[in-house]
């Protein structure tokens, strides 16, 4: 789904951080067309919202809420992410 540009998984807590794995795979085109992503109360670790943050470049809107296994770090990436765009685009 490489035109996708808005996911919501919010409250699929059956969904493990395994199944969403393959969003990644590198032998896939990556999301890069994808702006928001809602996995809010979902097992979402940092590991993996790590990596959507590297390879999905247009997210403007993540939403991890309740998500126990994201912690502090993962929003002191994204915030040196928006530091680097800024200066790349300014």
């Amino acid at each position: 789904c490489p035109r996708l540009r808005s996911l919501s998984i919010a409250s699929c807590r059956g969904l493990s951080q395994d199944a969403l794995l393959p969003l990644l795979d590198a032998q896939q085109p990556p999301l890069s067309q994808l702006t928001a992503l809602d996995a809010s109360y979902c097992d979402v670790q940092d590991v993996l919202a790590s990596q959507l943050l590297l390879r999905c470049r247009q997210l403007q809107h993540l939403a991890l809420s309740g998500c126990a296994g994201v912690t502090e770090a993962i929003w002191q990436q994204v915030e040196s992410q928006q530091l680097q765009q800024a200066q790349s685009h300014g």
